[in-house]
């Protein structure tokens, strides 16, 4: 991963990949250094939880030391941790970090974009593709900048599993999920590919058993109408989508705790779509 980090030009030293860094004094270097020993703990600990803990606690202050190109290799090392939390943890830093040093980080997360594609179009592992599909959609999320050009290819991969997915709950969660984070960036694209959407979403919606599937795909449902402005014709398109969405309502008022959640999502989605 480290290969995507040559030729942008100037040192490793601080200051000379973000230059918001220079002529801060001392404090400066010493933030610095505490944040490289900690980043190597996070990515060499025997111990998963402690690594996982370590990303977890990169938040924005830190980032225009975390953008410096040492940081950035550690980060990257990071994406390839055995713990699937501590990839996640790992790439939405990353993500955060294309405003602030984009000439490093692009290319090599143009990487990370291609393997992950990859990985879910050919792994011959459902959990593979599931995490490939969930670490995909945290990169949409955290770089829209990079994944707008993209939008096409990552639909072209997605599609098929979510068409296949019919046994493989997790991996079908998952791509719903990251479809909908898609739309959020190339809510025009997407348009064309409603008609095969929509039909995909209901699918899931009226499978009995599973809150936390029903929840991905109400919020995917919500998403993509409320990103590309196809609000009150899917009522039309899919004369079963309401009375769907009004049993949800019906059986999760019960006191069921976990049902909850997708209650006020549907609540929510209603009233994006009119």
């Amino acid at each position: 991963s480290a290969g995507g980090f040559g030729g942008a030009g100037g040192g490793d030293g601080m200051g000379d990949v973000v230059p918001g860094l220079r002529g801060h004094g001392p404090t400066v270097a010493l933030v610095a250094e505490v944040l490289e020993r900690l980043l190597m703990v996070g990515i060499s600990d025997a111990d998963h939880n402690i690594r996982r803990t370590v990303l977890l606690s990169l938040d924005p202050r830190f980032d225009p030391f975390l953008a410096q190109a040492e940081n950035l290799r550690s980060l990257f090392i990071a994406l390839h941790d055995e713990v699937f939390s501590a990839r996640e943890a790992a790439i939405e830093v990353i993500g955060r970090l294309t405003h602030i040093n984009p000439a490093y980080v692009m290319p090599a997360l143009r990487k990370t974009l291609i393997q992950l594609l990859t990985e879910l179009e050919f792994s011959s592992e459902d959990r593979a593709k599931e995490e490939a599909a969930q670490l995909l959609g945290h990169l949409i999320k955290a770089a829209k900048g990079l994944v707008a050009p993209y939008v096409q290819p990552i639909l072209k991969a997605l599609l098929p599993k979510l068409r296949d997915g019919g046994g493989q709950s997790g991996v079908a969660s998952s791509v719903l999920n990251t479809l909908g984070e898609l739309s959020v960036v190339g809510a025009d694209q997407m348009v064309p590919y409603l008609p095969e959407l929509l039909p995909l979403i209901i699918d899931t919606l009226q499978r009995q058993g599973s809150d936390a599937r029903q929840l991905v795909a109400v919020r995917t449902l919500g998403l993509l109408s409320s990103n590309t402005g196809y609000v009150v014709r899917p009522y039309m398109e899919h004369r079963e989508l309401l009375n769907i969405l009004l049993s949800i309502l019906a059986s999760t008022g019960a006191g069921d705790g976990v049902s909850w959640p997708l209650r006020r999502e549907v609540m929510r989605t209603i009233g994006i779509l009119g």
